[in-house]
């Protein structure tokens, strides 16, 4: 297994992310293809995500536990962030079918998922990629999380487990509160 940090090209103007030293897998348009290219299954966390060590390393031992299925960590996208300036309320990234609402506290599983803290074989990263070469439909897929997410549903298994005892923070948030003077 291998831990890889997904992170852009270009960091927007203004957007908080990790600077460590995990391994950077560096990505044009958010575009997850370059994951094709690693020979090993796949513990990614995202460039604007922070994780403790602890956890970082308990989330890794239940992935090795079940090398075969993708596991997720739940995180949190706040409302009126950078990027989902939409939400009202503060909400878990994962979302499950039918009506695409985004879990509740406790979930066990979801089937749709950020990337965010994800678990992912080898072996789902290449079935995702030779279904989205072999697709007759005249698109070109791209391979995003919610791209793979959706495949994996429909293709793979519906439900993907939600490890609640790992909660990494998505750092790109607006504070509620200014200083004076600023």
């Amino acid at each position: 297994m291998r831990l890889i940090r997904s992170f852009p090209t270009t960091v927007p103007p203004g957007r908080a992310h990790v600077v460590d030293g995990i391994e950077r897998l560096l990505l044009e348009r958010y575009d997850y293809t370059p994951l094709g290219d690693i020979d090993d299954d796949v513990l990614l966390i995202e460039w604007d995500l922070a994780v403790g060590q602890e956890q970082l390393l308990a989330f890794a031992e239940r992935a090795a536990g079940q090398s075969e299925d993708v596991l997720v960590a739940p995180y949190r996208l706040y409302a009126g962030n950078y990027t989902s300036r939409s939400l009202r309320e503060t909400v878990w990234a994962h979302r499950r079918w039918p009506d695409y609402r985004h879990v509740a506290t406790g979930d066990p599983v979801c089937n749709i998922f950020g990337f965010g803290l994800t678990y992912l074989p080898r072996k789902l990263v290449r079935g995702y990629l030779d279904a989205r070469a072999a697709a007759s439909d005249g698109n070109t897929w791209g391979f995003s999380d919610g791209s793979f997410s959706g495949w994996h549903h429909r293709c793979v298994k519906p439900n993907v487990p939600i490890a609640w005892d790992v909660q990494p923070v998505h750092l790109n948030y607006q504070l509620p509160f200014r200083r004076e003077g600023t």
